[in-house]
C-alpha cells in the first residue's frame, strides 16, 4: 500500500514579510518557495493567484493515489463522455462536467500545448534534472504520445477542442502515474 502525500501551505512571518511555501508531508519532501507577500492588499492577490496556478490540479484534487484508476480520476474530474441510452441503442455525447471545472480548466488550457512539437526547454531542463528518473521517462513519454494523439484526431477529422479534451483526459492519466512514482521514489 502506498503512502498518500498531501499537500500543504504554510506561512513563515520573519520580520515584516509573510513567506508562502509549500510541500509534501512526507519527511524530508522539498519546500518549494513560491513568493513573499507585501501589506498591501494587491501584493496578497497577486501571491493567491501564483499559488492557485501552482499546482492548481493537486491543490484541487488533493491526493491523485486515492483513485484505483485514471477512468475514475477522469470521472472525478467530469472529462469523460456523457451517455445517452435507450433501449439497445447507446450514445455518448459531451463530457459530462460533473467535477471540478477549475480543474477542467487549468487541464484543457495545458492541453493546448501539444499542438507543437515535443521539446524541453533549457529553462525546464534545469527542473527536471532534479526529479527521479522515472518521473522524467514518464514526462517525456506524456509529451511524444500526447502530440501524436492530437495531430493523429486533428488528422481524423476531429474538431480541436474534442481533440484538447481528449488530450486533457489523457494528461491526466500521466499526471496520476507520476503521483503514484513520487512516495516510491522519496
Amino acid at each position: 500500500m502506498q503512502k498518500a502525500t498531501t499537500m500543504f501551505v504554510g506561512l513563515d512571518v520573519h520580520k515584516d514579510q509573510d513567506a508562502v511555501a509549500y510541500t509534501a508531508s512526507d519527511p524530508g519532501s522539498e519546500v518549494v518557495f513560491v513568493g513573499q507577500i507585501g501589506t498591501r492588499q494587491c501584493y496578497i492577490d497577486k501571491l493567491a493567484r501564483r499559488l492557485q496556478s501552482k499546482g492548481s490540479t493537486v491543490a484541487e484534487i488533493g491526493d491523485l493515489t486515492r483513485f484505483d484508476s485514471p477512468r475514475q480520476l477522469a470521472a472525478f474530474v467530469g472529462l469523460i463522455p456523457s451517455e445517452r441510452s435507450s433501449g439497445q441503442r447507446r450514445r455518448q455525447v459531451g463530457i459530462t462536467k460533473t467535477g471540478n471545472s477549475r480543474v477542467r480548466r487549468a487541464l484543457t488550457e495545458g492541453a493546448w500545448a501539444y499542438r507543437y512539437p515535443a521539446k524541453v526547454s533549457e529553462h525546464i531542463q534545469k527542473r527536471v534534472d532534479s526529479l527521479p528518473k522515472s518521473i522524467q521517462a514518464i514526462a517525456w513519454k506524456a509529451q511524444v504520445r500526447l502530440r501524436k494523439r492530437y495531430r493523429r484526431l486533428i488528422g481524423g477529422g476531429k474538431h480541436s477542442d474534442v481533440a484538447v479534451t481528449a488530450i486533457a483526459r489523457e494528461m491526466l492519466a500521466f499526471m496520476s502515474a507520476i503521483a503514484k512514482q513520487v512516495p516510491a521514489a522519496a
